[in-house]
């Protein structure tokens, strides 16, 4: 068993019903070559995720398995981050795998450069592990100099997923960079308040991450709550650009967060009209509604015309 400061990496896993495909995550962490710890969060599963794996845990004492009442993704990592030990943070979806050994590379850019994020890139497969050809960015473009979060944020491509990032743990608990409780699209929300509070952040030449398309996954599934919450996280862009950004002084870093609080206003009624939810439904009220009106007509990015 390894001590609490030998740990480099802490790799947090939430798990809701997904045994299915638990094994392949599991078999790639556990190929890891790093002095780590794999914390699985079962947040209330009732299939038999958790038996799983403790099975795992027989043969791996690397391996931790948190149990607790169902919260949803966000509540899950940060129930695995405060439990966390290492360095360094990796969160992970459980229906997802990474390449052998991969995470030792992430770890040697960290050290070597002592950066609070690293990034990755990806690539997306089916559930048989096959890749799916398409036509995308996948994080390999912003490869090059060592930059802070308010450069980050409006010289390269901002990927809202947290699996692409190794994260310093301790950065994470000093800016208080915890996810919301309360949302879906808890990534979206996260992900430039943890970038903007960075002083040094890489981009490494690593396809290390395995994003598997699979259909019944939440990404796949129909829910007005989804819609709605992305009205939340755009309100939220405008109040922590309000609060912490001084408009005049870094007015491109305001803009990014301005404007992509107009973005996520469209990509919920986007999100509404390739779900079939009845729009009705997402502008019945009447202030969310006049939000997206005004949000729409100051945008660019709508793909739906009327």
């Amino acid at each position: 068993m390894l001590n609490c400061e030998d740990i480099k990496v802490s790799v947090v896993v939430p798990v809701y019903n997904i045994k299915k495909y638990l094994p392949k995550n599991i078999e790639s962490l556990i190929k890891q070559n790093i002095n780590m710890e794999i914390i699985y969060v079962d947040d209330g599963s009732e299939d038999k995720s958790a038996e799983i794996i403790k099975k795992y845990m027989d043969s791996d004492p690397r391996i931790k398995l948190l149990q607790k009442e169902n919260g949803g993704a966000g509540s899950a990592r940060n129930f695995g981050l405060k439990n966390a030990s290492g360095k360094y943070v990796l969160f992970i979806d459980g229906d997802d795998y990474i390449d052998e050994n991969s995470l030792a590379a992430l770890l040697k850019a960290a050290e070597a450069e002592n950066l609070d994020i690293v990034q990755g890139s990806f690539r997306f497969v089916d559930d048989k592990g096959n890749n799916i050809i398409r036509k995308y960015k996948n994080g390999r473009e912003n490869t090059g100099d060592c930059l802070d979060g308010s450069q980050w944020l409006v010289r390269k491509n901002i990927y809202f997923v947290m699996w692409l990032y190794l994260f310093r743990r301790d950065y994470l608990i000093d800016n208080n960079l915890w996810f919301c409780e309360d949302i879906y699209h808890e990534d979206l929300e996260l992900i430039p308040r943890a970038l903007y509070f960075a002083k040094r952040i890489k981009a490494i030449d690593l396809c290390f991450y395995n994003y598997v398309q699979r259909q019944g996954s939440f990404m796949h599934s129909r829910n007005i709550k989804k819609c709605t919450d992305l009205i939340k996280i755009s309100d939220r862009f405008k109040v922590f650009a309000n609060d912490n950004i001084d408009k005049q002084r870094h007015k491109d870093v305001y803009d990014f967060f301005e404007n992509n609080s107009s973005y996520t206003y469209v990509y919920s009624l986007n999100s509404a009209i390739d779900q079939c939810v009845p729009l009705s439904e997402l502008l019945e009220d009447k202030e969310v509604k006049n939000k997206i009106i005004f949000e729409i007509s100051k945008s660019d990015k709508m793909r739906h015309k009327f």
